[in-house]
């Protein structure tokens, strides 16, 4: 790895093209560095799995606690505690 911005430029977007997603990357035998990729933001994104995992839970006609249970990730999978 090389130093300076060179060097940043590799821990962030590894020899990838930026562009492209973790998948290609791996498929091409390419590191894909630290930055998120399109098919990786979701996946690490907080805020869009609760948003998700509400809605899914709403299409079954939960509500209140039983909602609030059923969105809320199981313990240790996430970051944040539900304190349910």
């Amino acid at each position: 790895m090389g130093s300076g911005l060179d060097g940043v430029k590799a821990l962030y977007a590894g020899n990838c093209p930026e562009n492209w997603t973790n998948a290609q990357c791996v498929t091409n035998g390419l590191e894909g560095g630290s930055m998120h990729r399109p098919d990786s933001y979701r996946e690490s994104n907080v805020v869009i799995q609760l948003r998700d995992a509400e809605t899914r839970c709403k299409a079954t006609g939960l509500s209140g606690k039983a909602l609030a249970i059923c969105a809320a990730p199981a313990k240790g999978v996430w970051t944040i505690d539900t304190g349910l």
